[in-house]
């Protein structure tokens, strides 16, 4: 097995010149195996030297293989990981629609009631409101009727809310003109 691993030759050999040991007699290990027998004791060495790297290299490929398969369960989890994480995006995505098609319908139908308002009571409500969805009542109404809300307003609420205004788009452009 020494000459198998590659070891220096025993205390007694004789190595060439290109650093293969050459026995000085045949060890039990050295005897011929097989079809061994027509070789030099140079070619078995080589021959064994040749087995001993081939068990190694098959040995890597087993745990090559092992590694591959490793990965690909890997692969196929972060494939079933990804779909799922798709899936529940969708489902935000989707309830998020859903909430801002809800908003939409109260703003539509906030204006409707601020439309019939008064003016100065029209005012006192949207002053107190969240200023986006103050503009965004003011967008869905009649334009007479918003320059009206807005001048019942105290000049620095209505200038914010025109800002506002300013800021988020106009839904009447879409065609959802009250």
């Amino acid at each position: 097995l020494l000459l198998v691993l590659g070891a220096p030759a025993l205390a007694g050999d004789k190595t060439r010149d290109e650093g293969v040991p050459v026995p000085a007699r045949p060890r039990l290990w050295d005897r011929p195996q097989g079809s061994e027998g027509s070789c030099s004791p140079e070619e078995m060495v080589l021959l064994r030297q040749l087995r001993q790297r081939a068990l190694e290299l098959d040995q890597r490929e087993g745990e090559l293989q092992a590694r591959e398969a490793a990965l690909d369960e890997l692969r196929v989890e972060a494939v079933a990981e990804l779909d799922r994480l798709d899936g529940a995006r969708a489902a935000v995505v989707a309830l998020l629609e859903q909430e801002q098609a809800a908003a939409s319908e109260r703003v539509v139908s906030l204006s409707k009631m601020v439309d019939t308002m008064k003016p100065a009571e029209a005012a006192t409500l949207l002053a107190g409101m969240d200023p986006a969805v103050a503009a965004r009542v003011l967008q869905k109404l009649r334009a007479k009727q918003a320059g009206k809300v807005l001048g019942a307003m105290a000049p620095a609420v209505a200038r914010a809310l025109g800002e506002q205004m300013t800021r988020v788009p106009d839904p009447r452009a879409e065609g959802e003109e009250s």
